[in-house]
């Protein structure tokens, strides 16, 4: 199962002194080898895999464990250079019911290409058990890491680590934008970027590929959100995903399926022009809020923690402001609905403001007050797991329900 959660950043102590001015923080060191990242494992040809996803998708309940007699070096491309300064291990969750299992000597490796030639990063020495354990390393620009578990503690199966992590900067600083279209396994895909909105949708060469569509954020350099597919009888698919740029502007992305999240990876290649067609996701709302009963928006927008709505939401606010003057008679509810981060009672005062926000704003657009309700709900009712950046996105989310008329 993929986890999509990058590990909290470390923070340099800031120095200060009276005959000079403050230095800038820091920047937080990230994780290269994180899923979140970009990171991706390639195989022989130099194509995306989904093999031995366990050690980088920063989830420690699951794990990479080939058989000790297929075990060959796994080949890891990083989204962009990279400068290591420290790789970080945990070992085998499963030493318990297979002893001997955790790896007891790791050897890294980088080079310029999938194919190397390669050169020594580090080799690691490794005890059983579940402390993190890590060595400094010190290489610049790194873009390919070749990674092998050379030797484990004793089974003659299975050789199993957790997590691999490579610290670090990266090389370059750079601008990111989603804005553009790409060739998937899934079909042609198109994004637009709006701030920190990204929409678009997917699709056969030269379709209107309104039925399949992606809705979500930017936050920091990945793009989280939901895709879409609606089927016929109403059965409509949906579930998380997460996509990073590569430096040549390729995606590097997971997704899952409905509510369980697995290691499918979405990858695209950036193409020159576009064929496909796609329409706004507020361009239907209307007929859905009439036909359904109920909208999910994912286009309302929020600063962090905060009820002040963003100005990526004016689309999304002025369809639904345009769709309920068409039911003047009908009464609509409101529904706030958050992550589960900061907690229960947060979340719930949290939702009740942003409900009250987003009301806010349609009654100045000329809605009456007495035609709208509002509702915090909080984090007691997600759509997707919370134990994911990708899920926390899905359930951060307003939702308008057709009450009357």
């Amino acid at each position: 199962m993929v986890r999509l959660a990058l590990l909290p950043a470390l923070l340099l102590t800031l120095q200060a002194s009276a005959a000079s001015p403050e230095p800038a923080a820091a920047a937080p060191e990230v994780n290269a080898l994180a899923l979140l990242t970009g990171a991706r494992v390639l195989d022989g040809q130099g194509r995306p895999t989904n093999d031995a996803y366990g050690m980088l998708d920063g989830e420690l309940d699951s794990q990479y464990d080939p058989a000790v007699s297929s075990n060959p070096p796994r080949v890891i491309e990083l989204a962009e250079p990279f400068d290591l300064t420290r790789l970080e291990v945990i070992n085998s969750k499963d030493e318990k019911n297979y002893p001997g299992i955790s790896v007891k000597t790791l050897r890294v490796e980088h080079g310029p290409s999938h194919k190397g030639p390669w050169q020594p990063l580090a080799e690691l020495e490794l005890k059983k058990g579940r402390e993190p354990q890590s060595k400094p390393v010190s290489a610049k620009k790194v873009r390919y890491l070749r990674v092998t578990l050379v030797a484990n503690h004793g089974s003659k199966e299975w050789i199993g680590l957790s997590a691999l992590r490579a610290w670090g900067q990266r090389s370059e600083a750079r601008k990111i934008d989603f804005t553009g279209t790409w060739r998937t396994a899934y079909g042609e895909m198109q994004l637009t970027q709006t701030g920190q909105r990204i929409t678009g949708c997917y699709g056969q060469t030269g379709s209107k590929a309104g039925n399949n569509t992606v809705d979500g954020t930017l936050e920091g350099t990945v793009f989280f959100g939901l895709w879409r597919e609606v089927q016929d009888g109403g059965n409509d698919r949906s579930g998380p995903i997460a996509f990073a740029l590569t430096q040549e502007g390729g995606l590097a992305g997971v997704y899952g399926s409905g509510k369980s999240e697995s290691n499918t990876r979405w990858d695209g290649e950036k193409l020159a022009k576009a064929t496909i067609t796609c329409t706004r996701p507020e361009a239907g709302l209307s007929e859905e809020l009439k036909n359904k009963g109920r909208v999910v928006l994912h286009g309302i927008l929020f600063d962090t923690g905060k009820d002040t709505i963003r100005g990526e939401s004016v689309p999304v606010l002025e369809a639904l402001a345009a769709a309920m003057k068409e039911t003047p008679d009908v009464s609509y509810r409101i529904e706030g609905h958050t992550d589960d981060r900061g907690g229960e009672a947060f979340n719930k005062g949290l939702s009740d403001k942003r409900a009250a926000s987003v009301k806010k704003w349609l009654v100045g657009k000329g809605i009456p007050d007495k035609q709208l309700q509002t509702e915090g709900l909080g984090m007691s009712k997600p759509t997707m797991p919370n134990d994911t950046e990708a899920g926390r996105a899905a359930n951060r989310r307003v939702e308008v329900v057709r009450s009357g008329g």
